[in-house]
């Protein structure tokens, strides 16, 4: 066979595996294994500041393009080739200070060889005012704050639970 051939048949592997690549980064792994935040973490960073977990959701485009003037550094090209990002919006309730608190968090994991994985969590707190009040206002009903009985029948619960064993009354 001539040479030619050979890198044709070079050519078209490597095309075929970039393809691969692209596909696989951009439509399968941000479908099926796209970083989730675990509610443990949550729990654990809302105990270290006192806070109550109200919710957390999933950030629009919007805010995602806003998110990096918060404090978010500008991954690399190469990082973003081997990992993929969340980001979330983490809603608290300061237990000593009574007042909402809202959290950006963004979420970073890694998914080659060596780094497979590997998760990396970064919390910042919201300062903007005007937020803080739309978000109270939003939020602002009579909190019970549950840390070892329920409520509605005061049987005995830990504090990462999200519903009673006994009445099924669930936890925010």
């Amino acid at each position: 066979m001539e040479p030619s051939i050979y890198i044709a048949f070079l050519v078209f592997i490597l095309f075929f595996l970039s393809v691969w690549f692209l596909i696989s980064k951009f439509l399968f792994y941000p479908i099926f294994f796209k970083p989730k935040l675990n509610s443990s973490d949550t729990f654990k960073f809302l105990e270290s500041i006192n806070c109550s977990l109200i919710a957390y959701v999933d950030l629009s485009k919007r805010e995602k393009k806003e998110i990096r003037s918060k404090g978010f550094r500008e991954r690399t090209l190469f990082e973003k080739l081997i990992s993929l990002q969340s980001e979330y919006k983490v809603i608290a309730y300061a237990i000593d200070e009574k007042k909402y608190k809202l959290f950006w968090v963004e979420i970073f994991q890694y998914y080659v060889p060596f780094y497979f994985g590997r998760r990396q969590l970064n919390f910042i707190e919201e300062t903007n005012s005007e937020l803080l009040n739309e978000l109270s206002k939003n939020y602002d009903k009579n909190i019970i704050i549950v840390k070892t009985e329920c409520p509605a029948c005061n049987n005995k619960v830990n504090i990462e639970d999200l519903e009673c064993n006994s009445c099924g009354l669930i936890f925010k």
